[in-house]
């Protein structure tokens, strides 16, 4: 097993306190709150030269009086006779001391040897001199200093000595809770954990914060049963303390249980701050690994400053919750960490950030930067945000940057964000990114379902076998409207399934461009859209520059709209796509490959009048303010008076002359007995038709004359057709 080294920073102790000031504070040495510096050192020093007394005397005793040493109590009875004293090692710097009797060896003490009380091995010296006057055992006395100057205390100081062995060998069954609680609530901040197995039975509970650092691989912390929610527990006074500084560092966290327990963790803390959690192993945890949450019972306490750092999570057989769990924090960074087999198939994933529904939780400034996803499962996604409605303030500032996802086999995303509620123009913006991940065989790339700007740019997505979200269906999900959501990402054969690269419904402000779509779909009818519109409505929709393309066959839909959704033309633009001939049914006025419908009317104009259409058909396209299109309106029937007037799809520009006409090209006109062929078009920038201000006239030219065309009689058909091109108004 490889073993890494000890990490050991320096972290100074409490400063400012005189030695008499602890000695009152811990009562050390008999000394009393209300003893005085001078008296405190006499009581100390009495102590001292009473120790010094003890181990002398115990040395006198050892080797003289207790007579000769052997090695066992058969060498000392055949070489003595009753009423003899004789002493037997016990192989620790200690004898036991016997006396012959006629009816056999009498125990008579065991006392230290002069060499083992002038050693300073661990377990020896003074941690075999015990002193009355003392509050506490001997080896917490020798380490007063120590924690007084904040310098680490090593793990086995604390243990009972005789489980040493069994600790460094790793056949250890010793529960070290109690006594590393005990040394906590003792003073003792910061800890060595050496090379050994130590085993948890009960949970460490604490209010104050301490530092662990282990010898990577070779230091075992063993949750074999708790008595809490956690193998270690933080929570703080009040919801206005933080238990401050509170970090563990390169050992192994286990259990080896194997079995599922939702509220059964490694480390828990409610009210802490600038916790740090660096190269850790966190293995076969059955709950979460760590949980930062906000009391119980309807507490509150908020978590700031986390960082979490080049970790391995490993559950082994997915039979856990979550990796790491964070129902309140603010400033949570989670870098270059492993997560390997985490989450059973109906806990949310890996990463969950998940208030409960509490008004003042607060998920914000989270940045999720350089980890690598294995073989993770669950159901709502590898990097998860989802927040009650009563939770006040919505997730602010999220970055989900720079991570490697493969093998995914849960049902839910990579990427999971679900406020439930919709923002408003007033709302503070969301700031969700996602940069520069890359994620190969998942379910679903990513679900926005709500939220102001999000920002997903320059990540790939292949072999998914559901296709990306953004909104979702109102009468489903009532809050499935986010605002300003920009993607530009690459998708290669995602939907395998559910046969769409991604999956738009209710949006409003949603940019796609340059996005890329290789192969997505199924390649069956229905289910091979690289881009699918589905049950919602969209406005200010942008699919400039995007890519579709069907190496294999796979995609044979570059924009799909379904029939219960509806786009807002005029807010929506495409421009530069290369979709080759992949069917397109996307809308927008303003787009130099996409033709629009819009239903022109007839109206006469000195009364508009109705009339009936046995077809109305306009197409058109925008170049920015530039309008081109075309038109043909078969009338059956019209009652209005006047000249003819066709409505267009935008405002006309207002000319740059006082004449209101502007020339657009030739119509022509059938079913008239005065005219049957071409006619002049003009567009008369007054004239207002179909609510449209700006419409269509047509002139009859006969030797430099132009004649106004009129409506003819009730019941009369007719025939008009053409092209247009006119500079729009400019649209707000």
């Amino acid at each position: 097993m490889a073993v890494s080294p000890t990490v050991r920073i320096d972290v100074s102790g409490a400063r400012g306190k005189s030695e008499a000031d602890i000695l009152r504070a811990t009562g050390a040495y008999g000394v009393l709150p209300t003893d005085d510096d001078l008296t405190a050192e006499l009581k100390k020093n009495a102590v001292a030269i009473a120790a010094s007394e003890s181990a002398a005397a115990s040395a006198a005793l050892a080797e003289s009086a207790s007579g000769p040493t052997y090695t066992s109590v058969a060498a000392g009875e055949a070489a003595t006779t009753v009423g003899h004293s004789f002493a037997v090692s016990n192989g620790d710097g200690t004898v036991t001391v016997y006396l012959r009797t006629s009816g056999g060896s009498a125990v008579q003490r065991t006392l230290a040897t002069t060499a083992a009380l002038a050693s300073d091995e661990t377990g020896k010296g003074s941690d075999l001199v015990a002193s009355s006057g003392a509050p506490f055992p001997a080896h917490y006395l020798q380490m007063l200093s120590d924690i007084e100057m904040g310098n680490p205390i090593s793990i086995y100081r604390i243990c009972d000595r005789t489980k040493l062995a069994g600790i460094r060998d790793f056949t250890s069954t010793y529960n070290v809770s109690e006594v590393l609680e005990d040394a906590c609530m003792n003073g003792v901040r910061r800890f060595i954990g050496e090379y050994g197995l130590f085993n948890f039975e009960s949970s460490v509970v604490l209010d104050r914060p301490i530092t662990i650092d282990g010898a990577g691989e070779g230091t075992i912390f063993d949750q074999r049963s708790i008595t809490d929610k956690a193998t270690f527990k933080f929570k703080s006074a009040s919801n206005a303390d933080f238990i401050s500084g509170i970090n563990f560092r390169n050992f192994v966290m286990r259990c080896q249980t194997g079995t599922f327990f939702e509220q059964q963790h490694f480390l828990e803390f409610n009210g802490a701050a600038d916790v740090n959690i660096h190269g850790m192993q966190f293995i076969g945890f059955r709950g979460d690994a760590l949980y930062f949450g906000s009391g119980v019972g309807g507490e509150q306490r908020h978590n700031r400053n986390i960082s979490i750092s080049r970790n391995l999570f490993d559950g082994i057989n997915r039979e856990n919750r979550n990796a790491v769990s964070v129902i309140d924090g603010d400033g949570v960074f989670i870098t270059e960490n492993l997560f390997r087999r985490c989450t059973r198939p109906n806990m949310p994933g890996p990463i969950d950030f998940e208030p409960n529904a509490n008004a003042w939780h607060i998920i914000r400034a989270v940045r999720v930067l350089r980890n690598i996803f294995e073989d993770n499962g669950g159901n709502v996604g590898e990097v998860s945000v989802f927040v009650p409605p009563a939770v006040t303030l919505a997730p602010q500032d999220i970055e989900v940057s720079g991570n490697h996802s493969r093998g995914y086999v849960g049902t839910g995303n990579f990427l999971y964000y679900n406020e439930q509620r919709i923002s408003s123009d007033t709302d503070p913006d969301t700031n969700l990114r996602a940069v520069g991940n890359v994620a190969k065989n998942g379910n679903r790339p990513f679900s926005i379902f709500n939220g102001k700007k999000a920002t997903l740019e320059r990540n790939g997505w292949s072999d998914f076998r559901q296709s990306a979200i953004v909104g979702f269906d109102i009468d489903a999900l009532p809050s499935g409207l986010p605002r300003d959501v920009s993607v530009a990402d690459k998708f290669t054969r995602v939907g395998t399934v559910d046969g769409n690269g991604i999956s738009i419904f209710n949006v409003d402000g949603l940019d796609l461009s340059r996005s890329e779509f290789a192969d997505c779909g199924t390649g069956a009818p229905a289910a091979a859209n690289a881009i699918r519109f589905g049950k919602g409505s969209s406005s200010r929709v942008r699919l400039d520059d995007i890519r579709a393309s069907s190496p294999t066959g796979k995609t044979l839909v570059a924009v799909q709209k379904e029939a219960t959704h509806t786009f807002a033309p005029t807010t929506n633009r495409m421009r530069g796509a290369k979709i080759g001939s992949l069917p397109n049914g996307f809308q927008a006025d303003d787009s130099d490959v996409l033709m629009t419908s819009y239903s022109p009317v007839v109206e006469g104009s000195t009364t508009p009048g109705t009339g009936t259409y046995a077809e109305a058909y306009g197409r058109y396209r925008c170049d920015g303010d530039w309008v081109v299109g075309y038109y043909r309106m078969s009338v059956t029937t019209h009652d209005g008076t006047g000249a003819i007037e066709i409505s267009l799809p935008r405002e006309v520009a207002a000319p740059g002359s006082a004449s209101p006409l502007r020339t657009v090209g030739v119509a022509n006109i059938t079913g008239l007995s005065s005219i049957n062929g071409p006619v002049l078009a003009r567009i008369n920038k007054d004239a207002v038709a179909g609510g449209v201000t700006g419409a269509l006239r047509f002139y009859t030219v006969s030797s430099g004359v132009e004649t106004l065309v009129g409506m003819p009689p009730a019941g009369t058909a007719f025939v008009v057709e053409g092209p247009f091109a006119y500079l729009a108004a400019r649209r707000a």
